[in-house]
């Protein structure tokens, strides 16, 4: 059964940003608090310092990167930044004849630090690959 929340009403026409907003509405519902034990929970929401496209790709429509390609996944990678947090690199890959092509389409970002920080920007990733495969696989 379709979700349809998740279906896109002119999908030849939404962007990677179109992508981000619809991410960002959805995660109150998607995303728990999350703790170690012996912790205060945190909500992830709270420490999300940021969450944007990539300049180059923003106004792209989704399609276009698909156009061509037999397969496509999703990776959301957390890593240290470069001088204090951690980020989230959502990009979706396409892969059609030749080598796989990766399209950086969502940076997250907390200025959080530590195992927790990470889980959560993990947790992040997992909603964000789950939540773009059902928009592509429901609407191309």
């Amino acid at each position: 059964m379709k979700d349809e929340r998740l279906i896109i009403e002119k999908p030849d026409c939404f962007t990677a940003e179109d992508l981000c907003r619809l991410l960002e509405k959805s995660l109150p519902e998607s995303m728990p608090h999350i703790a170690y034990p012996g912790e205060t929970p945190i909500d992830v929401l709270h420490i999300l310092d940021y969450m944007l496209t990539g300049y180059t790709y923003r106004k792209r429509p989704i399609a276009e990167f698909l156009d061509g390609s037999d397969y496509y996944w999703v990776e959301a990678t957390p890593s240290t930044g470069g001088s204090e947090g951690v980020y989230l690199d959502i990009n979706l890959v396409t892969q059609g004849a030749g080598a796989p092509q990766r399209w950086p389409i969502i940076t997250a970002k907390t200025l959080e630090e530590g195992p927790v920080a990470y889980a959560a920007m993990g947790m992040l990733g997992g909603v964000a690959t789950d939540l773009i495969q059902k928009i592509i696989n429901i609407n191309y």
